[in-house]
């Protein structure tokens, strides 16, 4: 299944640079976009780098999200048609813990970033997909991502 959350990434390379949004202290460095390519299969392409606190297991998190099957563009899920972020707790016990994937990918993230995530068919729907939301079996999924704010439990 999952490799174990504190696994650092199978490896890390630089992206492209991007336009920053997030301001910076005067002098502060910040630091560089990249590729984590996860032992379990999660690619997270960061690209924006946010400055706030990172997110751990047990955080609650309010971020703008789009989903879709990897080899269809149609969106199954759009915070930005819906008009408002969604929240999820990144915590397995609660009913509004996002997918395996999305929960572990938002665990290398800090507040403010904007991500494009690819989750593994065994970390999303799985054998069975989500046919509601024309995920079909076996589907892998990208997200892109902007998380909003770490709110209190």
């Amino acid at each position: 299944m999952a490799a174990a959350c504190g696994k650092p990434p199978v490896s890390v390379t630089e992206a492209p640079a991007r336009t920053r949004t997030q301001k910076q202290a005067k002098g502060e460095t910040p630091p560089e976009p990249r590729t984590i390519e996860r032992e379990d299969g999660i690619v997270i392409e960061i690209l924006e780098v946010g400055s706030g606190p990172t997110l751990t297991i047990g955080d609650r998190v309010s971020a703008h999200v789009v989903a879709s099957v990897a080899d269809n563009e149609a969106p199954f899920l759009s915070t930005r048609v819906a008009g408002h972020p969604m929240t999820y707790s990144l915590d397995v016990n609660t009913p509004d813990t996002p997918i395996e994937g999305l929960r572990l990918a938002l665990t290398e993230m800090r507040v403010g970033t904007l991500a494009e995530i690819k989750i593994p068919a065994e970390l999303a729907y799985g054998e069975t997909g989500l046919e509601s939301a024309g995920i079909p079996a076996d589907a892998e999924l990208v997200f892109e991502v902007r998380i909003k704010r770490k709110l209190k439990p």
